[in-house]
């Protein structure tokens, strides 16, 4: 088994400094749930947690986990924003993919947890002053052509069109990192996700 990096004094501090709420679409499970860890070290603070498939298991009195499911029901995750007004949105949600289902089914499904939903949520949050933080990938200038890549990168475009905003948005191209979901599945030395 690998060990999972602790957090350093340094985050801890930063992390207990934050004064305004938080909310994280997509913390059942890989980046999310290591970033909802990571925040519950917060106890001042009301801490949002969506989920769709795994049950948020960490349990604290300022800490709401909702089971919505986004593609069915965004303005349910409208009404979390309106009642908590959180000063940072960190959007995590990723698709299930059957594999055995056609390629542009995939290519549908992936586009709406990667671009059109992300892209209403960053619409409807700057309304509310929040910020908004979307994982991209550092794939997008390689040879990958994987749908993963071509619509973060779509994402990106849709986003530079928007004015006023831009301060507001934080798209990040992250590696691809350790996390406690796949920690098991790679013999590769990857950073982990508290390294960034």
């Amino acid at each position: 088994k690998k060990n999972f990096k602790r957090p350093s004094k340094q985050i801890i501090n930063e992390i207990k400094s934050i004064k305004n709420n938080i909310l994280i679409i997509g913390a059942s499970s890989g980046l999310g749930l290591d970033l909802l860890e990571l925040v519950s070290k917060n106890r001042n603070i009301k801490i949002i947690s969506i989920y769709k498939n795994n049950k948020i298991k960490l349990k604290q009195k300022n800490l709401i986990s909702l089971k919505i499911d986004i593609t069915s029901n965004i303005k349910k995750i409208f009404d979390v924003i309106k009642k908590y007004a959180p000063l940072n949105i960190y959007y995590f949600a990723t698709p299930v993919i059957n594999t055995k289902v056609n390629n542009e089914f995939i290519f549908k499904k992936y586009h709406k947890y990667y671009v059109s939903i992300p892209f209403k949520l960053v619409n409807f949050s700057i309304k509310y002053n929040s910020n908004f933080f979307y994982p991209s990938t550092i794939f997008i200038n390689n040879k990958d052509k994987s749908h993963y890549s071509i619509l973060k990168n779509a994402f990106e475009k849709k986003i530079r069109l928007l004015k006023n905003v831009k301060s507001k948005i934080n798209v990040v191209r992250i590696p691809k990192l350790n996390t406690r979901q796949n920690l098991n599945l790679f013999n590769e030395r990857l950073p982990n996700f508290r390294d960034i």
